[in-house]
């Protein structure tokens, strides 16, 4: 655990770094350093670190920083969380990477998202250090992420100073000075282009392709963490398996989670969902009118289930009538399609 002592003076050293008149309730879009300005200077615990704090400008003449600023809101760092860890995974070791865990945006006893309670993430405002510390942790493991977590101070400086509220992207240079601003969440959150300026400031060392462009099974820890999450809001009796049932409501909801946090080689191009779509709209589309009205998405929606319910016959392996994890981790290339392949190790 991180000692209340140790994250309360980090804090203090956060503030003391943050520029005169920085406010500590943040707010969207209200600023931040930019590109080719001096990136603030903060101290934050390590999660899981004990009393380890990190220092922004101890990386000063050794290593470009990349910083995401987050919390476990669904959208948009949940659905770029593939691509970051894709992104961490492949320059590690040339650069160092942080999650900030800054405020929340929509802890249920505040701006509360009924997709959120839908996907079992419920998350109250933390109030107290520990809060905090328990709000990342879960955050971290349920997206099964490996890039280090710092955890911003409850005055909320470090986020404010960067505008961080409610999702940013930085890259800061050897010299300490903002490389790249990404706009404000959530449609300025921007793997592919932080992925960019990294590669700019690393030159010639970055030879590889684009981690988001690599066609293997990296980044799927964060869907495969959804799913387990999902499973799990998915049992209602906790029997630790699901029931036709209960795996007829959850299939959708992998298949949209699919959707999200694939890799990118693995999603549908977008002419495979037009394609999709039409085809989607010449079956259930009875009256020619190109719209489904509430009658013929109604037929959609029971074709999908019969759909789910056939493919759950041939996912129960051992008969019982409920699926377990293994069976329903079996089951994934006859849910999402062909570009679905099991991880193969690091």
């Amino acid at each position: 655990m991180v000692r209340r002592a140790a994250f309360l003076a980090a804090s203090l050293l956060a503030t003391a770094a943050l520029p005169a008149g920085a406010q500590v309730r943040p707010r969207l879009a209200d600023g931040g350093p930019k590109a080719g300005t001096p990136a603030p200077d903060f101290t934050l615990p390590l999660l899981g670190g004990g009393e380890k704090t990190v220092t922004l400008s101890a990386f000063r003449g050794k290593r470009p920083v990349f910083l995401i600023f987050a919390n476990h809101a669904r959208l948009p760092f949940w659905n770029k969380a593939g691509s970051l860890e894709a992104i961490y995974r492949a320059y590690q070791d040339q650069a160092a990477f942080f999650v900030v865990y800054i405020r929340e945006t929509h802890p249920v006893d505040g701006r509360r998202m009924a997709v959120n309670d839908r996907d079992g993430i419920r998350v109250k405002e933390p109030v107290t250090v520990e809060d905090r510390e328990a709000a990342a942790s879960a955050c971290v493991k349920d997206l099964g992420l490996s890039i280090p977590c710092l955890l911003d101070g409850m005055d909320n400086a470090v986020g404010t100073a960067y505008a961080g509220w409610p999702n940013r992207l930085y890259v800061i240079d050897v010299d300490g000075m903002v490389a790249y601003q990404g706009p404000p969440g959530p449609k300025g959150f921007r793997p592919r282009e932080a992925e960019e300026a990294l590669r700019t400031l690393l030159g010639a060392s970055a030879k590889q392709p684009y981690a988001t462009d690599r066609d293997d099974t990296s980044g799927l820890e964060p869907f495969l963490a959804r799913l387990s999450a999902l499973a799990r809001s998915s049992d209602a009796d906790r029997s630790g398996a699901l029931s036709c049932g209960e795996f007829v409501a959850c299939g959708p909801r992998i298949r949209e989670a699919w959707t999200e946090l694939a890799p990118r080689h693995a999603r549908p191009t977008p002419r495979d969902e037009r394609l999709n779509n039409e085809a989607t709209l010449l079956k259930f589309d009875t009256d020619g009118d190109r719209r489904l009205s509430p009658e013929e998405r109604k037929a959609m929606e029971a074709d999908e289930q019969a759909e789910l319910e056939a493919l759950f016959g041939k996912a129960d392996a051992d008969g019982d009538g409920a699926l377990s994890e293994a069976e329903l981790r079996a089951a994934l290339p006859l849910l999402l399609g062909p570009g679905y392949r099991e991880p193969t190790g690091r």
